[in-house]
């Protein structure tokens, strides 16, 4: 129950934060230029660096060798992911950008601003569990930036494969971190390179804070009003948020082989982590259904508060 308990607390913290983030947008601290500059540094600067700390800490050689089945889970959960969000894009009927956005807004999570943090938060100093976060990290950009983009822009209404985006600046850091890691590398070594390293890490821990601070000035965007009416929205935040966490809990509890408690959870709970908080711009960009992607991703990242601790609670049934 202690992840129960942690994960419990850490919402109430994401609540708050979120809320000054709203605080400020409302009274106009925030412009709407500071908000999209904000969402940018987040981005570019301080999750890659978050990102490269954890993976640096996270793990000797033979531990990441010995994580090398995450990457299997990860593609597994993606897959059934996909799977379900097609069936009930089909079920509802849904087509072209739309049904692209369905996809996208079931898949494609807010690992980033909001699952490291989170597993941050969770795992603490478990080194393994954050090694096993960030192996996954590697195949949630991998899916991101080519099936899950080919699918927001439509499909063969003209999105393409998109290889050259994978090379994100926090895929690009976990990379370079497992290869240091791989090569045995000690960067506490040598005073120079620690001195770098540390500094690094200080910058990346503002995410914790300056990620939610974004999303809640995102908030105000949100029209609760069509929210409620619209029922391709409940449906993908269903299978989203409950449906699919639920599923894999089952097939971990019915599978007869066993894995790392760690594992578990990190497979678990990134399939139930709200909608990718810079899909509605990806879905501007694309002239795709934008406010179909904008209406899913916030409301996805408020409802989190409540499932995820939902979601961490069911993870000890397995």
């Amino acid at each position: 129950m202690e992840y129960f308990y942690t994960i419990c607390i850490r919402m109430v913290f994401c609540f708050i934060i979120m809320g000054l983030g709203y605080f400020c947008f409302k009274i106009k601290i925030f412009s709407e230029e500071g908000r999209i500059s904000l969402g940018k540094f987040i981005s570019k600067i301080v999750l890659p660096l978050m990102c490269f700390s954890v993976i640096i800490n996270s793990g000797t050689r033979a531990e990441v060798f010995d994580s090398s089945i995450v990457l299997l889970l990860a593609a597994a959960s993606f897959a059934l992911q996909f799977s379900v969000a097609l069936l009930s894009s089909k079920i509802l009927k849904l087509k072209g950008y739309t049904k692209g956005v369905h996809i996208a807004i079931s898949t494609m999570s807010n690992n980033g601003f909001l699952g490291i943090p989170l597993f941050a938060a969770l795992f603490g100093e478990n080194k393994f569990g954050m090694l096993t976060l960030s192996i996954f990290f590697i195949v949630d950009q991998l899916y991101v930036w080519t099936i899950g983009y080919y699918n927001l822009s439509g499909g063969k209404a003209g999105g393409k494969l998109s290889i050259k985006k994978v090379f994100t600046p926090a895929f690009i850091l976990i990379f370079s971190g497992l290869i240091i890691v791989l090569s045995g590398f000690d960067v506490h070594a040598y005073k120079p390179v620690s001195f770098i390293f540390e500094t690094a890490s200080e910058i990346g821990a503002l995410s914790k804070v300056l990620a939610l601070i974004y999303i809640g000035a995102c908030i105000p965007q949100l029209s609760f009003k069509r929210v409620v009416t619209n029922k391709n929205l409940i449906t993908a935040l269903s299978v989203k948020m409950l449906a699919i966490p639920v599923v894999i809990i089952l097939i971990f509890k019915f599978i007869p082989i066993e894995f790392n408690p760690e594992q578990i959870m990190v497979i678990i709970i990134t399939s139930g982590i709200p909608s990718m908080i810079s899909l509605p711009a990806l879905a501007y960009n694309e002239n795709s259904d934008y406010d179909y992607a904008l209406q899913g991703t916030l409301v996805s990242n408020v409802v989190c508060l409540v499932t995820l601790p939902l979601i961490t609670a069911m993870t000890q049934l397995v």
